[in-house]
């Protein structure tokens, strides 16, 4: 993977790709602009502006003469891990972010979760999962296996996706202080495995059957996995759980783009209404206080972060940007892609844990 690529996001990108391949010809009369009523439809009245930290800049040019990078996590300390690059080529690194001091950690790795101790969950150019822990990194799988580490609880306890030797398939697992359990599928050959929270319950997506293209959201907990459901049919993908057991993630939906959901006490619903279905949506991260960040994208348009918290929606910035991990406190970690030919920048956004 390119050190320009997140983890967590290029898996969650594909809920787009597949809902543009699907819908690209089709000829909407509706659309949706930045703050419109269908993205706002709880209570304007609760929605203020988020206010903006940049961490590092973005850069708009082919040849960059300062650091560039992304923030991708968050812990509940506030703390942001993230990678940082530039301007020479050499200069690639994991980095800590803490009210304004950037520390980088001597590593190149990306960082895809940090928890409450500090230690990071990351990759290695895609398929390299590794542990940060004082310094350290530890890899989570010898020679002849693979992995992609999607996510981390404060357990250090790792999930994602891979095969721990040659010859075992590839799909989702947990990783637990050197184990690594395969956490099979629903049916098909395929899984993922998204985000795990503190108690040990794992959330991702899974084949349905043999040769199927169908996706449907599992929780696993305890080597029991639970088929989620959909909404209408079709396919469904989870991507957070937090420790509250509240499950987001995309569903199919009958005459729209795939469509955020939330699953609360076991009961799926839909997070928005009356979305048009030329607005595409990734799922990133939802906190214990119940904040959703995530991005979505009008069928012409680049994506835009935002966060969703009791049917309450806000944009965080403009266009080519994602939110990537959301504490309680309300504090996002995102980044700015920088352009088609330019170098992304890293951002925190604070909304407060009652936002927005």
């Amino acid at each position: 993977m390119s050190p320009r690529t997140n983890a967590r996001v290029r898996v969650r990108a594909t809920a787009i790709a597949v809902a543009i391949t699907s819908f690209a010809a089709c000829q909407p009369d509706l659309a949706t602009t930045p703050g419109s009523p269908a993205l706002r439809s709880a209570s304007a009245a609760r929605v203020s502006e988020p206010t903006t930290t940049v961490i590092i800049p973005p850069h708009f040019t082919t040849a960059p003469t300062a650091p560039f990078g992304e923030a991708t996590a968050i812990n509940e300390d506030g703390v942001v891990a993230g990678w940082k690059g530039g301007p020479s080529i050499s200069d690639y690194s994991a980095f800590i972010w803490k009210e304004g001091v950037l520390t980088p950690l001597g590593s190149n790795f990306q960082p895809v979760a940090i928890n409450r101790a500090g230690d990071i969950a990351g990759n290695i150019g895609g398929n390299d999962a590794v542990l940060w822990r004082n310094g350290v990194l530890t890899p989570l799988v010898g020679s002849g296996g693979f992995a992609t580490a999607y996510d981390m609880n404060d357990k250090d306890q790792i999930v994602g996706f891979g095969r721990p030797s040659v010859g075992t398939p590839s799909q989702a697992f947990l990783w637990d202080d050197g184990t690594f359990t395969m956490l099979g599928t629903l049916g098909g050959t395929f899984s993922v495995a998204t985000s795990v929270n503190k108690h040990g319950q794992v959330v991702g997506y899974s084949e349905i059957a043999v040769g199927s293209t169908v996706t449907h959201a599992f929780l696993w907990e305890r080597g029991v996995t639970t088929d989620l459901g959909t909404l209408d049919g079709g396919s469904s993908k989870a991507f957070a759980i937090n420790d509250q057991g509240e499950i987001v993630g995309l569903t199919d939906r009958v005459g729209m783009s795939p469509q955020p959901f939330i699953i609360r006490k076991g009961v799926m619903t839909p997070m928005l209404s009356n979305v048009p279905m030329v607005v595409f949506f990734t799922i990133e991260d939802i906190s214990n206080a119940g904040h959703v960040v995530g991005s979505r994208a009008e069928f012409t348009n680049d994506p835009v972060a935002f966060v969703w918290r009791d049917g309450a929606s806000m944009d965080l910035a403009g266009a080519l940007t994602h939110a990537a991990s959301v504490n309680a406190s309300g504090e996002i970690a995102g980044y700015e892609e920088g352009g088609p030919v330019g170098f992304p920048g890293a951002y925190f956004w604070t909304v407060g844990r009652h936002g927005p």
